[in-house]
């Protein structure tokens, strides 16, 4: 019995003891979560991304291409827009669906932009209704003054040196000039002190002295 009530006191001293474990672990979970994304646009500013000017390449079945126009109404430019093709029936309950990203990189305010995108939508029922819209956006992350300042100092500079003087670089590749040219040279000049002078053995000979007729006697 004594055993089993000091068993019990154990326990209960040791409670308070794990209990900060585990709300240190909690804590961590907490810090290690996925924080949300800033760049988002919200789901009410979607309706700022209008879309306008719609067609699509259809049959009674089918729909295999979409096009249209869309422009960023908000005052910031948007990245990564995402649009969702959506087919629904006469009762208007959604039938069949398609997502695709904008092609353009960058959507900035009031700019409209063109898009021209490849589908597959079969089997669909008669009647059909086909709807576009932009369900998800990003706004453009500005550069902070930090990555400013990083892609500022590693670009390299250039500093004159004091006096106009142009620093032994200079003159290294002036020797090397030097040097190339004297090379060239040299054979060229070689080559027509050749041509000008020539060799005794390319001198021609004198003729040879006809020999005197006999004496008549």
């Amino acid at each position: 019995m004594l055993w089993f009530g000091a068993h019990v006191v154990k326990n209960f001293r040791d409670q308070p003891a794990e209990r900060p474990a585990a709300e240190t672990k909690q804590d961590q979970f907490t810090k290690n979560a996925p924080k949300p994304d800033s760049t988002l646009v919200g789901a009410g500013d979607l309706g700022h991304i209008p879309l306008f000017e719609l067609g699509s390449s259809a049959g009674p079945q089918w729909v295999s291409q979409v096009w249209g126009t869309v422009r960023n109404d908000l005052p910031r430019p948007l990245e990564k827009v995402q649009l969702k093709a959506s087919i629904y029936d006469t009762a208007g309950r959604l039938i069949a669906s398609e997502t695709f990203m904008l092609p353009n990189s960058r959507l900035d305010p009031g700019v409209p932009i063109i898009f021209n995108q490849q589908v597959a939508l079969n089997n669909l029922p008669t009647g059909y209704q086909l709807s576009i819209q932009a369900i998800e956006a990003h706004y453009v992350q500005p550069v902070s003054a930090t990555d400013q300042n990083r892609f500022t100092q590693n670009v390299p500079t250039v500093t004159p040196s004091a006096g106009g003087d142009t620093g032994p670089d200079l003159y290294a590749w002036v020797f090397v000039f030097a040097v190339l040219a004297a090379v060239a040279v040299v054979p060229v000049f070689l080559v027509i002190i050749t041509l000008v002078k020539p060799s005794k053995a390319q001198r021609p000979t004198p003729p040879s002295p006809r020999p005197s007729p006999p004496l008549r006697r």
